[in-house]
C-alpha cells in the first residue's frame, strides 16, 4: 500500500509539472457545441451536454488532481473486495467503488472557483443549465461504468462466480447512477469551495465548509444505496428462486439510476439558476485557499 501511494504521489507530481510547463491545444474543447445551430430545445440540451463532456475530458487529461481520484477508484474496485470479502459474493464488493465513482460528479460548481461566473453568463437559461448538468454526469459515468464492468468481470472470474455477474452488475450500476444523480443535484443545493492552489493531491475543502462536504458525502452514499435496493432485492430472488432474476436486476438497476439522473438534473438546473449568486459567493472562497 505504501509503495502504491508513493508511486501515485510521484505520478501526480510529474503530471502536474508537465501540465504547468507545456501548452496543450484546447481548440477542440472550446469549439461550439454541435447541433446547437438548429435552435431547438433538444439541441440546446444535447449540444451543451456534449460540449461539457469534451471540456471535462480535456481538463481531466491536463489536471492530475482530476485524474488521481479515478485511479484510486479503479484500484479499490478490485483490491478492496479481494482483501475484505473472503467468502462468496466478493463481486458485490465492487458496489463501494461504484458509489465512489458516482461521487466524482459532485461539487461541479465548486471546482470552478470564481470562474463560475463564466458559466453563469454562458448557460443562463434553463435548457443550457440542464445540458451542463447532464454533461458532467455523462462524463462521470463513462469511466465509472468501465471500472464497474471490468472489476465485476475480473472478480467473478477470479472467484469463479460468473453466475453472479449479471446481478452484481445490476446492483453496482444502479449504485453508480444513483450516486451520480445525487452528486449532481447536491452540487447546486449544497455547494462548497475547492482549493485552487493545487499544493497537494489530497487537498480537501476549505475550513468552515467541512460540514457541507461531510453532509454531501453522506447524502451521495445514501442515494447510491437507495438506488441499489431494487436490484438488490432482485438479486436475492436470483439466489433463492431463479437465476433469471439476476438478468432482470441487470436491466432494472441502471434503468432506475438513469431515471434518477434525468429527474435530478432537472432539479439541479432549476436550483442552480435560482441560486447562482449564492453559489458563486460560496465557491469563490477556494481561490484564496
Amino acid at each position: 500500500m505504501l509503495v502504491a501511494l508513493a508511486l501515485l504521489w510521484w505520478w501526480w507530481a510529474a503530471a502536474l509539472r508537465r501540465s504547468l510547463t507545456t501548452v496543450p491545444s484546447t481548440t477542440e474543447g472550446s469549439a461550439p457545441a454541435h447541433a446547437s445551430a438548429s435552435g431547438t430545445v433538444a439541441a440546446d440540451v444535447t449540444g451543451t451536454m456534449w460540449l461539457m463532456v469534451q471540456r471535462d475530458r480535456v481538463l481531466a487529461w491536463r489536471d492530475p488532481m482530476r485524474r488521481a481520484p479515478w485511479l484510486i477508484v479503479a484500484f479499490l474496485s478490485i483490491v478492496w473486495p479481494l482483501l475484505v470479502i473472503r467468502g462468496a459474493g466478493a463481486v458485490f464488493g465492487v458496489v463501494l467503488a461504484a458509489v465512489l465513482a458516482g461521487t466524482q460528479a459532485g461539487n461541479q460548481y465548486g471546482t470552478e472557483g470564481s470562474a463560475l461566473w463564466l458559466h453563469m453568463v454562458a448557460f443562463a437559461d434553463r435548457m443550457r443549465a440542464r445540458g451542463e448538468a447532464l454533461g458532467h454526469a455523462v462524463f462521470a459515468l463513462i469511466p465509472g461504468v468501465a471500472i464497474v464492468v471490468v472489476a465485476c468481470t475480473v472478480l467473478s472470474v477470479i472467484r469463479s462466480e460468473l453466475h453472479l455477474l449479471p446481478a452484481a452488475l445490476g446492483v453496482c450500476l444502479g449504485a453508480l447512477t444513483g450516486s451520480t444523480a445525487m452528486a449532481g443535484y447536491l452540487s447546486a443545493r449544497v455547494p462548497f469551495a475547492a482549493r485552487q492552489s493545487r499544493t497537494s493531491m489530497f487537498a480537501g475543502s476549505i475550513p468552515g465548509q467541512k460540514a457541507r462536504t461531510a453532509g454531501a458525502g453522506f447524502a451521495i452514499f445514501g442515494a447510491g444505496v437507495a438506488a441499489a435496493v431494487v436490484p438488490g432485492l432482485l438479486t436475492v430472488l436470483a439466489l433463492t428462486t431463479n437465476p433469471v432474476w439476476g438478468w432482470v436486476a441487470l436491466v432494472v438497476g441502471p434503468a432506475v439510476g438513469v431515471a434518477a439522473i434525468l429527474l435530478f438534473t432537472r432539479a439541479q438546473a432549476r436550483t442552480y439558476l435560482a441560486r447562482t449568486p449564492e453559489i458563486l459567493a460560496v465557491v469563490a472562497v477556494g481561490d484564496r485557499s
